[in-house]
């Protein structure tokens, strides 16, 4: 009955709370988290700690189920050296800061942690519209995360052990459990998708009963059980069967979040004055420092202004894992209630901050200071500008020049632009975003632009320069595509309708046939009413 009880406080006091800020314009966040420090006086302490690792448990499968390793090979190397400069820089400073404010050396290690790692759980689920549509800042994102979440899983084995070879035990089983797991995604998880013959239910059972197993591995092997969840999500992110599992499970996901936010505002005590001090320090190194980082070291490794600032932005919160960390700590008397009431207490400010930082992105970039320089533009006119060099974009630049057409490529992956540049291929590494990139590109002598990234954003901002008239952008589906047509486009780019060979043959003749441009957009129009009204 305690838990029943706990679930209806939890659960009303989010609804209440969301309408609120729902009606204010304010992130889901910031809502599930007042509504735990307004309820947390009605739920009993050991359900708190119990709630929020199981809830912690079921995201970290959830997100296990979204990471594709093969993924995050294009930027494994610098992500790898990023998160490494990151979380030796800012634990450190944490682990200073701590021996300053008073803390023994094992209070300022978990301090340390708390300030090195940020969360996946938040990060990723902020910048999920920016994975799916597979822009750069992103990519990173999602691969710093998961160097990251591999840490912390090391970590919570060896500081969580009760001896040195414990400690050597448990690294080597967590270890073989993720090896196992990558390994069963790709040579098992598809026979049993396939005998569900797409029954959504019967794949949901199967990813459930797969969570079950792992969790019980990990018990029966002392380790902890957000290991066997995060290993279990990528046992079954196997595309595109994760792709159907993150849709059936999307209410379930919705049911965990607001336990685990709620909880953590509960967890929040009235802090003393050293539990303040500690908390803000460990606030301004997570939301400062850790962005400022990730920033400069991108900016070194080649990457432009914009993906590194937004890179560095997804960061700045707490992780869920050191809170793991934290509270099996603070349950073993490890570490000292202040401790613990610091790190909760930065951890909910961190993640409040974040939701913000994240609505507010652009605002931030926009004040950030000087953009890239100027650099000269290509002395080059009636050309094509593709914009995105993905497998669409390297089609259809192959199509332009076998037709000898002239054209820039604008690419803001710094590995792309080495290869077309050893190639000899006009390229301009920027930021869409900003108009140097453009007037790099000669855009005002341009005969049209061509995108190939799949972002309303993006396809906004090409629809908003005046020239050149013609503009031919991407869509993800036949609704926005019908939008970007009356905002201007020209064509939209939908996967279901457009194919590349389609699209080259319209080139051919858009340059000198007015009549043949004017058809091409009113039979793109009716191609798409047509879908709508089916």
């Amino acid at each position: 009955m305690d838990i029943l009880l706990d679930f209806t406080v939890i659960f009303t006091a989010a609804a209440v709370m969301l309408l609120i800020m729902d009606r204010f314009d304010h992130p889901s966040i910031p809502a599930y988290i007042i509504a735990g420090l307004i309820a947390g006086n009605l739920i009993s302490g050991d359900d708190l700690m119990d709630l929020a690792q199981i809830g912690i448990a079921f995201l970290v499968f959830v997100f296990g189920l979204k990471y594709n390793p093969r993924n995050l090979r294009s930027t494994a190397s610098t992500t790898l050296n990023t998160t490494i400069i990151q979380m030796a820089i800012t634990g450190g400073l944490a682990y200073l800061v701590a021996t300053i404010l008073g803390f023994d050396s094992t209070n300022s290690l978990y301090f340390a942690i708390a300030g090195a790692l940020s969360s996946s759980l938040v990060g990723l689920q902020l910048t999920e519209r920016e994975i799916h549509t597979n822009l750069l800042h992103g990519r990173l994102s999602e691969s710093i995360h998961f160097i990251q979440d591999m840490i912390a899983f090391l970590m919570i084995a060896v500081f969580l052990s009760a001896s040195l070879e414990s400690a050597a035990y448990a690294v080597l089983f967590t270890v073989l459990i993720i090896g196992v797991a990558i390994l069963f995604r790709d040579y098992v998880f598809t026979f049993i998708a396939e005998q569900t013959e797409g029954n959504h239910e019967l794949l949901t059972m199967a990813a459930l009963t797969l969570l079950i197993v792992f969790i019980g591995i990990t018990e029966i092997l002392g380790i902890s059980m957000v290991v066997g969840a995060f290993a279990a999500g990528l046992a079954a992110s196997k595309f595109p069967y994760n792709i159907e599992l993150l849709d059936s499970m999307g209410s379930i996901k919705d049911f965990f979040s607001a336990i685990f936010f709620v909880v953590l505002g509960a967890l929040v005590t009235i802090p003393d004055q050293k539990v303040i001090a500690s908390a803000t320090a460990l606030t301004l190194i997570v939301v400062i420092v850790a962005p400022l980082i990730t920033y400069h070291t991108l900016k070194i490794y080649g990457y432009d202004n914009r993906t590194s600032l937004l890179t560095g932005l997804s960061l700045d919160q707490i992780s869920e894992l050191a809170l793991i960390v934290t509270i099996q700590a603070s349950l073993l008397d490890i570490i000292s209630s202040t401790t613990f009431e610091s790190v909760i207490l930065a951890a909910t400010a961190t993640m409040i901050i974040s939701s913000y930082t994240k609505k507010h992105e652009e605002a931030i970039y926009a004040a950030s200071g000087p953009r890239t320089k100027e650099r000269k533009s290509y002395d080059i006119e009636n050309h094509v500008i593709l914009v995105g060099h993905d497998i669409q974009g390297k089609k259809i630049a192959e199509g332009l020049k076998e037709e000898e057409t002239e054209y820039v490529i604008i690419e803001n992956d710094p590995e792309k632009v080495s290869a077309l540049r050893d190639q000899d291929t006009k390229v301009v590494y920027g930021d869409i975003m900003d108009d140097i990139t453009w007037r790099e590109a000669n855009v005002s002598e341009a005969r049209i632009i061509i995108s190939t990234v799949p972002s309303k954003r993006v396809s906004e901002e090409i629809l908003r320069l005046e020239e050149p008239e013609d503009k031919i952008v991407r869509a993800e589906n036949k609704e926005e595509a019908a939008e970007m047509l009356e905002k201007g486009a020209l064509h939209t780019i939908v996967p279901d309708i457009a194919a590349n060979e389609k699209l080259l043959e319209h080139m051919e003749g858009l340059e000198n046939n007015i009549r043949l441009r004017e058809e091409l957009k009113r039979e793109n129009l009716l191609e798409f009413k047509k879908y709508l009204n089916r």
